[in-house]
């Protein structure tokens, strides 16, 4: 007789709560935002509504919000340097230039929130991150900003290899184009996590609340 396997999906997988959940907002830097920026993402600033409006609930549920941004100045750089030229010559993402700040259009951090500056499209390598979303003692995490398939979705399979509960952020993340933030949402879906909207995420934690 064939062995049945059963995959799990969605809420079968697991339900969002607002315990023990924190928000990653990934490089929403001026490089990755701003209009005519380097390394512009297409729909990196209509997602900000969308963006905001979970960084303001889970502000509000006192849930951690915590924030990156890429800086990709030598050595850390490492190999992103000799890929992208303009990067060297330009010092583009470099900390200490305009092109690493916060897009300024935006809720910006909090004092209290941490800020993590990763020289890799991963979080969580050569950074604290996994130490203070332990001493959090953050199980879950959501993750919004840019770009979908390269820094979020490197952050968001690094976490799922930490065993992380993943949320994808659909409507509040930006990539290169529409088939390529589809293709990463679905790939999220299927592989590392869930894939949801804004409103999905907060209507199920309220509804677990």
């Amino acid at each position: 007789m064939r062995k049945v396997v059963k995959e799990l999906f969605g809420r079968d997988l697991f339900k969002v709560q607002g315990e023990r959940t924190a928000l990653l907002v990934i490089d929403m830097q001026n490089t990755f935002v701003a209009k005519g920026a380097v390394f512009e993402a297409p729909k990196g600033r209509e997602i900000i509504p969308k963006l905001e409006e979970m960084i303001k609930y889970c502000r509000k549920k006192n849930m951690p919000v915590i924030w990156t941004r890429s800086d990709h100045s030598p050595p850390g750089g490492g190999l992103i340097i000799e890929r992208y030229p303009v990067i060297k010559f330009r010092k583009e993402v470099w900390k200490g230039t305009k092109s690493f700040e916060y897009y300024s259009k935006m809720i910006q951090p909090l004092p209290k929130e941490h800020q993590i500056v990763k020289h890799k499209y991963d979080a969580f390598i050569g950074t604290d991150l996994d130490m203070v979303l332990k001493n959090l003692e953050v199980d879950t995490v959501i993750i919004g900003g840019v770009f979908t398939e390269v820094c979020c979705e490197s952050t968001a399979r690094a976490a799922f290899f930490r065993d992380y509960k993943v949320v994808f952020l659909a409507d509040a993340t930006a990539g290169s184009d529409p088939s390529t933030q589809d293709d990463t949402v679905k790939r999220m879906e299927t592989f590392y996590g869930r894939g949801m909207k804004v409103s999905e995420v907060i209507e199920e934690i309220e509804e677990n609340s």
